[in-house]
């Protein structure tokens, strides 16, 4: 049964990229890497193989880990936002006048396997926008809505050009996210529609528990500078 037909609790135990693959109508593709991009293809999945392999830490954590990748310094050097309790962690990349290709993780019997491997898969159809050459990445998670049906949704919260040779800021990285929102917001991939996540400062990250959302969320996570993902748990009240 398609993730659309689940409510976001069903998804817990589920092996969601199989389920992914039939709700974002997704084809394998073999001949998506070439020497032109091949580079920035292996560091996409790099990025996408660390938040994936990335372990939840304590809440009270998460002003140490500002110091651990990046020195203070005068732009921050993360910014916050949530994770979906029920989620898979994916990137899109739009090539120049072609599908959408999407990178997952494939696991074994169980989503929760640490054995996986990165796949990609490409849209049954052309997603025609003015986005080329860029990679996003984002959660795939079900959103509950008024009337009580459910909505897919593909929250992108980092991206990288194909092309990038100097180093943005992650606070330079999410304005340009910020910056392609309207485009964004056209896109449907299968049964998914695409949304840029809300993301800001390390500071803000108490407050994250006091939104309301359309999905279950207990963590935060921290992006930053080089990519960086680091999970934190909130189950509890933390002080600042």
């Amino acid at each position: 049964m398609p993730l659309l037909h689940k409510k976001p609790e069903q998804l817990a135990g589920m092996n969601l990229s199989v389920q992914a693959i039939f709700s974002l109508k997704l084809m394998s593709c073999t001949n998506v890497v070439s020497s032109n991009n091949a580079l920035s293809f292996l560091k996409a999945s790099r990025i996408l193989r660390n938040v994936l392999h990335q372990v939840y830490e304590d809440c009270k954590n998460i002003d140490a880990a500002e110091y651990k990748v990046c020195p203070p310094q005068s732009v921050p050097a993360y910014m916050c936002t949530w994770r979906p309790r029920f989620c898979l962690d994916i990137f899109l990349y739009f090539p120049k006048n072609n599908n959408v290709i999407i990178g997952m993780p494939m696991y074994g019997a169980l989503d929760r396997d640490e054995n996986f491997e990165i796949q990609y898969f490409e849209t049954e159809t052309l997603v025609s926008c003015e986005l080329e050459n860029v990679y996003f990445f984002g959660h795939l998670t079900c959103d509950r809505q008024e009337d009580g049906s459910i909505a897919m949704v593909i929250l992108l919260y980092d991206m990288m050009l194909e092309d990038e040779n100097n180093h943005h800021t992650v606070t330079e990285r999410y304005g340009r996210l910020q910056m392609m929102r309207e485009t964004l917001d056209e896109i449907c991939i299968g049964d998914a529609c695409v949304r840029v996540q809300w993301a800001g400062l390390p500071e803000a990250c108490y407050k994250i528990n006091e939104l309301s959302l359309p999905h279950d969320t207990e963590n935060i996570i921290l992006f930053g500078h080089d990519h960086s993902y680091h999970k934190f748990q909130l189950e509890s009240p933390c002080e600042s």
